[in-house]
């Protein structure tokens, strides 16, 4: 019977101990989500400690006695939408609509009204998404349900949508985060938002973010048919840039992209050719003239354009660089076998080269050549064939 009694006992105080454990979890956890309602981390685990116990309907009646206690308090409100969705309560759609009418400058509850909208495919979820967008709280959360946004509106066709999101709270964004949404609205397919976010744009001294902006814009020109403001925007941005500048062949081939005709191409071909001729040691006007070759589809004249480049300036970094890469594209063994080797010539002791001539023998039929430089059948097996 004493044992009994103390077994007995024993189990209370396990009881008693694990009861204050969830309690003291279940509190923690609930001022996190005081703190900050969207947390995600802190609502999962609020959710499995109280499902786990089954009472996650216990759950959902603290945070409706708590709505009902608090009608201020918009966090809270967030929280009861989120709870009621977990827990698959068709209560959670008038929740959140709830919610908004009485607060309807709270991004959370938007956001949250918006995902219960587009879960039934309603297409109320947009607008709803909108005011998210508009009323966040905070700069990340913007930019993230702005990207939502932009991707929503152009699957639904409502480009309308996003810019008024956009006009609503550009005056509010620093220029990396406008050059950033108007890449994500140009990849969306929303290249008449990219004109909204870089509108009057000032890169505030950074130039290179300048430069992104300006070929962001051009991107969205080009996707909208303007092609005569990509014309002008691209001549500006090449007079502002170095002619070595790393970002210069992307300028030139969206160039070549908008001109309007083959004489307009050939024109820009041409007067890249003359460049070269006019300053032959030049690795920019190399560089440039290759890059249209390429851009107009002719990968072999470029990759000429350059290795006549390299025996011009043969300590050039880059047009090695350049080489390298277009033998990558063209389907020629010969030409790579006879490059790699003139450089290992120039210096043996670069390895990667010697690799790179040993993939490229065997890509030429060569196999004893090219075990022979891979050093030997071993370290030859694992190169890239």
């Amino acid at each position: 019977m004493k044992r009994a009694s103390v077994v007995l006992l024993a189990g209370v105080f396990l009881c008693t101990a694990q009861a204050k454990d969830f309690e003291k979890e279940s509190l923690a956890l609930r001022t996190a989500l005081h703190h900050d309602a969207g947390l995600e981390l802190p609502l999962e685990r609020l959710v499995d400690l109280y499902r786990e116990r089954g009472r996650l309907g216990e759950l959902v009646d603290l945070y409706r006695a708590h709505v009902v206690q608090y009608p201020g308090d918009p966090g809270g409100r967030a929280v009861l939408v989120r709870v009621l969705d977990v827990a698959g309560d068709p209560d959670a759609m008038s929740a959140a609509r709830a919610g908004v009418e009485v607060f309807p400058e709270d991004g959370l509850l938007w956001y949250l009204l918006a995902d219960l909208l587009e879960s039934q495919r309603d297409p109320a979820g947009a607008d709803a998404l909108v005011n998210a967008a508009i009323h966040a709280a905070s700069a990340r959360k913007r930019v993230l349900w702005l990207g939502k946004l932009f991707t929503l509106a152009s699957s639904e066709g409502r480009g309308d949508l996003a810019r008024i999101a956009v006009e609503r709270v550009v005056g509010s964004l620093d220029a990396r985060t406008r050059v950033g949404l108007a890449r994500r609205a140009l990849d969306a397919g929303l290249p008449e938002i990219v004109g909204v976010l870089l509108e009057g744009f000032d890169d505030g001294g950074d130039p290179e973010l300048g430069v992104e902006a300006g070929i962001v814009g051009a991107r969205a020109g080009v996707a909208s048919g303007d092609v005569e403001g990509v014309s002008g925007l691209l001549e500006g941005l090449l007079g502002r840039v170095s002619e070595d500048y790393w970002r210069r062949g992307e300028l030139v081939r969206l160039q070549l992209e908008v001109a309007g005709s083959e004489e307009e191409r050939a024109a820009l071909i041409g007067g890249a050719e003359v460049a070269v001729l006019a300053e032959p040691e030049s690795e920019g006007a190399v560089l440039e003239y290759a890059g249209l070759l390429e851009a107009a589809g002719r990968r072999r004249e470029a990759l000429g354009c350059v290795l006549a480049g390299i025996d011009r300036m043969p300590a050039s970094v880059r047009l090695e660089a350049r080489a390298v890469e277009l033998l990558g594209r063209v389907p020629d063994a010969d030409a790579a076998v006879r490059f790699f080797n003139d450089r290992l010539d120039a210096d043996p002791s670069r390895e990667g080269l010697r690799g790179r001539l040993a993939e490229a023998l065997f890509l030429s039929g060569k196999m004893k050549e090219g075990l022979a430089e891979a050093g030997g059948l071993e370290v030859g097996a694992k190169l890239r064939l």
